[in-house]
């Protein structure tokens, strides 16, 4: 007997498009499966915070911009420390923070220290706050072992989709949109994407 689906990794690109593992599984048995897996959001009382970088629109504002993964993750601890603090009063148990990420080799040195930049004095990359409510470190894992981690992928795979508003030929159109609903339901802070473009 082969596979089943829950017995691999969960990578949104393959999950939703079909490829990898999931080749050959019928697009509205993905479908519930994608939306049973946003459904643990609200089951287990999850939370969604996040950052983006326009990679294009940096390159052109800044002729030697900082890195955008490194960026997204500082405004992205900002923005989690700020709502933390709305618990300290209410819920102390929730005011702070423990930080997990996927592994990436090519950055975590550099993110682990800015981390730690930022818990001491508030400012890395760029001018910021301190993190008084993120404690320990920036913890790397592989996504493999997490079932967070995967999670994550698979709301941010959502998120990406929205805002680009393309959808493969194989799932409908309304089914994104649906999903994203989902996820917005459960974001109670976030940073929108920067650089921003203001019209005049």
């Amino acid at each position: 007997m082969g596979k089943q689906p829950g017995d691999v990794e969960l990578h949104a690109r393959h999950f939703y498009g079909g490829g990898g593992p999931w080749k050959g599984i019928d697009v509205e048995v993905r479908k519930d499966m994608y939306r049973a897996v946003i459904g643990l959001l609200p089951a287990h009382d999850c939370y969604v915070s996040h950052a983006s970088i326009d990679k294009p629109k940096l390159a052109e504002k800044y002729n030697y911009p900082h890195s955008p993964y490194l960026l997204a993750l500082q405004f992205l601890c900002e923005k989690l420390d700020a709502w933390a603090g709305t618990f300290e009063k209410s819920d102390p148990s929730r005011s702070r923070i423990m930080l997990v990420a996927d592994e990436t080799k090519e950055h975590e040195t550099r993110a682990v220290t800015l981390v730690a930049d930022m818990q001491r004095w508030g400012s890395d990359l760029v001018s910021g706050r301190t993190l008084p409510r993120i404690i320990d470190t920036l913890h790397y894992v592989s996504s493999a072992a997490s079932p967070g981690v995967q999670m994550a992928d698979a709301v941010a795979f959502v998120l990406q989709r929205q805002q680009w508003k393309k959808t493969p030929p194989d799932l409908a159109d309304e089914f994104i949109p649906e999903l994203a609903e989902l996820v917005w339901d459960r974001t109670p802070t976030y940073r929108m994407t920067w650089p921003m473009t203001w019209s005049t």
